[in-house]
Protein backbone atom coordinates (compact mmCIF):
# COMPACT_ATOMS: atom_id res chain seq x y z
CA UNK A 1 0.00 0.00 0.00
CA UNK A 2 1.46 3.08 -1.01
CA UNK A 3 0.36 6.80 0.36
CA UNK A 4 -2.11 8.81 -0.81
CA UNK A 5 -0.09 12.21 -0.85
CA UNK A 6 3.66 12.13 -2.25
CA UNK A 7 6.89 13.79 -0.76
CA UNK A 8 6.22 16.41 -3.39
CA UNK A 9 2.99 16.83 -2.15
CA UNK A 10 3.21 16.90 1.79
CA UNK A 11 4.58 20.54 1.51
CA UNK A 12 1.48 22.02 -1.25
CA UNK A 13 -1.14 19.72 1.44
CA UNK A 14 0.42 19.82 4.72
CA UNK A 15 0.48 23.72 5.42
CA UNK A 16 -0.99 24.18 8.64
CA UNK A 17 1.67 21.46 11.08
CA UNK A 18 4.90 21.58 10.19
CA UNK A 19 7.49 18.56 10.02
CA UNK A 20 4.82 16.30 8.16
CA UNK A 21 6.71 13.29 6.98
CA UNK A 22 5.91 10.60 4.89
CA UNK A 23 5.69 7.83 7.67
CA UNK A 24 2.90 10.34 8.68
CA UNK A 25 1.17 10.29 5.51
CA UNK A 26 1.68 6.60 5.27
CA UNK A 27 -0.10 5.86 8.81
CA UNK A 28 -2.89 8.62 7.65
CA UNK A 29 -3.64 6.49 4.41
CA UNK A 30 -3.81 2.96 6.25
CA UNK A 31 -6.23 4.69 8.37
CA UNK A 32 -8.29 6.00 5.90
CA UNK A 33 -8.19 2.54 4.27
CA UNK A 34 -9.56 1.17 7.25
CA UNK A 35 -12.23 3.56 7.38
CA UNK A 36 -14.10 3.47 3.72
CA UNK A 37 -11.71 1.07 2.18
CA UNK A 38 -8.76 1.25 -0.52
CA UNK A 39 -8.86 3.37 -3.16
CA UNK A 40 -5.81 2.16 -4.95
CA UNK A 41 -6.40 0.50 -8.47
CA UNK A 42 -6.86 -2.78 -8.33
CA UNK A 43 -7.99 -6.33 -10.58
CA UNK A 44 -11.41 -7.56 -10.07
CA UNK A 45 -13.02 -10.40 -12.29
CA UNK A 46 -16.90 -10.95 -11.52
CA UNK A 47 -20.18 -12.64 -13.38
CA UNK A 48 -22.76 -10.30 -13.41
CA UNK A 49 -26.29 -11.06 -14.03
CA UNK A 50 -27.83 -9.27 -17.12
CA UNK A 51 -31.52 -7.53 -16.40
CA UNK A 52 -33.63 -6.18 -19.50
CA UNK A 53 -34.60 -2.69 -18.85
CA UNK A 54 -37.64 -1.78 -21.81
CA UNK A 55 -37.57 1.78 -22.44
CA UNK A 56 -40.85 1.69 -25.10
CA UNK A 57 -40.47 -0.25 -28.17
CA UNK A 58 -36.39 -1.31 -27.04
CA UNK A 59 -34.98 -3.11 -24.24
CA UNK A 60 -31.31 -2.85 -23.18
CA UNK A 61 -29.44 -5.54 -20.83
CA UNK A 62 -28.42 -3.43 -17.98
CA UNK A 63 -25.86 -4.82 -15.02
CA UNK A 64 -23.91 -3.20 -12.37
CA UNK A 65 -19.79 -3.94 -11.25
CA UNK A 66 -19.15 -4.23 -7.54
CA UNK A 67 -16.17 -2.56 -6.99
CA UNK A 68 -16.00 1.37 -8.66
CA UNK A 69 -15.11 3.39 -9.67
CA UNK A 70 -14.49 1.22 -12.85
CA UNK A 71 -10.97 2.67 -14.35
CA UNK A 72 -10.56 -0.15 -16.99
CA UNK A 73 -12.79 -2.82 -18.63
CA UNK A 74 -10.26 -5.76 -19.57
CA UNK A 75 -11.95 -8.52 -20.65
CA UNK A 76 -15.79 -9.72 -21.13
CA UNK A 77 -17.08 -12.71 -21.80
CA UNK A 78 -20.93 -13.86 -22.53
CA UNK A 79 -22.94 -16.86 -20.80
CA UNK A 80 -25.80 -17.35 -22.80
CA UNK A 81 -28.43 -20.44 -22.64
CA UNK A 82 -29.94 -22.02 -25.20
CA UNK A 83 -32.15 -25.17 -25.96
CA UNK A 84 -28.47 -27.21 -26.49
CA UNK A 85 -27.27 -26.02 -22.82
CA UNK A 86 -24.48 -23.21 -21.64
CA UNK A 87 -22.31 -21.08 -23.94
CA UNK A 88 -19.63 -19.11 -23.01
CA UNK A 89 -17.73 -16.65 -25.70
CA UNK A 90 -15.39 -13.92 -25.57
CA UNK A 91 -16.84 -10.00 -26.98
CA UNK A 92 -15.01 -7.22 -26.97
CA UNK A 93 -14.54 -4.89 -23.90
CA UNK A 94 -15.98 -1.85 -25.61
CA UNK A 95 -19.41 -3.76 -25.87
CA UNK A 96 -19.62 -2.99 -21.95
CA UNK A 97 -20.68 1.18 -22.11
CA UNK A 98 -19.91 2.47 -18.56
CA UNK A 99 -22.47 4.73 -16.46
CA UNK A 100 -22.44 6.03 -12.81
CA UNK A 101 -21.61 3.88 -9.61
CA UNK A 102 -20.51 1.09 -11.49
CA UNK A 103 -23.74 0.59 -13.58
CA UNK A 104 -23.18 -0.40 -17.34
CA UNK A 105 -25.01 -1.14 -20.28
CA UNK A 106 -24.33 -4.50 -22.64
CA UNK A 107 -23.73 -2.93 -26.06
CA UNK A 108 -22.05 -6.15 -27.88
CA UNK A 109 -23.95 -8.25 -30.45
CA UNK A 110 -27.26 -9.72 -29.29
CA UNK A 111 -28.80 -12.43 -32.25
CA UNK A 112 -32.17 -11.01 -34.25
CA UNK A 113 -33.13 -14.58 -34.47
CA UNK A 114 -34.85 -15.11 -31.12
CA UNK A 115 -35.71 -18.95 -32.04
CA UNK A 116 -32.23 -20.15 -32.48
CA UNK A 117 -29.98 -17.32 -31.07
CA UNK A 118 -28.88 -17.01 -27.06
CA UNK A 119 -29.08 -13.43 -25.95
CA UNK A 120 -26.26 -13.18 -23.08
CA UNK A 121 -27.77 -13.79 -19.41
CA UNK A 122 -24.49 -12.91 -17.98
CA UNK A 123 -21.43 -11.32 -18.40
CA UNK A 124 -17.87 -12.81 -16.99
CA UNK A 125 -15.80 -9.05 -16.68
CA UNK A 126 -12.20 -9.09 -15.66
CA UNK A 127 -11.67 -5.06 -14.82
CA UNK A 128 -9.13 -2.66 -12.89
CA UNK A 129 -11.32 -0.36 -10.19
CA UNK A 130 -9.69 2.04 -7.89
CA UNK A 131 -8.28 5.63 -9.05
CA UNK A 132 -5.50 6.40 -11.00
CA UNK A 133 -4.93 9.80 -9.48
CA UNK A 134 -6.44 9.95 -6.36
CA UNK A 135 -9.27 12.63 -5.76
CA UNK A 136 -8.61 16.28 -4.57
CA UNK A 137 -10.51 15.58 -1.09
CA UNK A 138 -8.51 12.56 -0.68
CA UNK A 139 -5.45 14.27 -0.62
CA UNK A 140 -7.11 16.90 1.71
CA UNK A 141 -8.39 14.06 3.75
CA UNK A 142 -5.21 12.49 4.12
CA UNK A 143 -2.74 16.04 5.27
CA UNK A 144 -5.64 16.78 7.56
CA UNK A 145 -4.90 13.05 9.33
CA UNK A 146 -1.50 13.13 8.74
CA UNK A 147 -1.29 16.73 10.31
CA UNK A 148 -3.33 15.49 13.08
CA UNK A 149 -1.32 12.59 13.99
CA UNK A 150 1.69 15.06 14.05
CA UNK A 151 -0.36 17.58 16.42
CA UNK A 152 -0.92 14.83 18.57
CA UNK A 153 2.34 12.96 18.78
CA UNK A 154 2.10 9.90 16.88
CA UNK A 155 0.11 6.60 17.32
CA UNK A 156 -2.24 7.72 20.47
CA UNK A 157 -2.80 4.11 21.84
CA UNK A 158 -3.53 2.44 18.55
CA UNK A 159 -5.16 -1.31 19.30
CA UNK A 160 -6.17 -2.59 16.44
CA UNK A 161 -6.72 -2.15 12.77
CA UNK A 162 -8.50 -5.01 10.09
CA UNK A 163 -6.39 -6.07 7.34
CA UNK A 164 -4.83 -8.91 5.86
CA UNK A 165 -1.94 -8.97 7.83
CA UNK A 166 -2.64 -7.01 10.80
CA UNK A 167 -4.72 -5.06 12.73
CA UNK A 168 -5.00 -1.58 14.07
CA UNK A 169 -7.46 0.64 16.25
CA UNK A 170 -7.48 4.15 17.65
CA UNK A 171 -8.21 4.23 21.15
CA UNK A 172 -8.95 7.95 20.49
CA UNK A 173 -10.88 8.75 17.36
CA UNK A 174 -10.58 12.49 18.06
CA UNK A 175 -7.47 12.76 15.18
CA UNK A 176 -10.67 11.55 12.53
CA UNK A 177 -12.36 14.88 12.80
CA UNK A 178 -15.75 15.17 11.46
CA UNK A 179 -14.33 17.08 9.04
CA UNK A 180 -12.16 14.24 7.72
CA UNK A 181 -15.02 11.78 7.86
CA UNK A 182 -17.15 13.91 5.58
CA UNK A 183 -14.61 14.12 2.62
CA UNK A 184 -14.30 10.53 2.41
CA UNK A 185 -18.02 9.88 2.95
CA UNK A 186 -18.18 11.61 -0.43
CA UNK A 187 -15.14 9.62 -1.69
CA UNK A 188 -16.32 6.44 -0.42
CA UNK A 189 -19.84 6.36 -1.73
CA UNK A 190 -17.99 5.29 -5.12
CA UNK A 191 -15.58 2.55 -3.75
Amino acid sequence: MSAYLTEDEIAVYCTIIPNVTLADVTVASKLIDAYCGSFEVKEHTQQVRLKTKKNGCCSKLMGRLQHTPVAEILEVSTISQNIFGRSEEEDSPQSIYLEDYGYFTYIGNTPTNKLFGHIPCELKIKYTSGYTDYPEDLKIACALLAQNIVQYGGFLSWTSKKDIDYSITLADSSIFTKEIKILLDGIAKYV
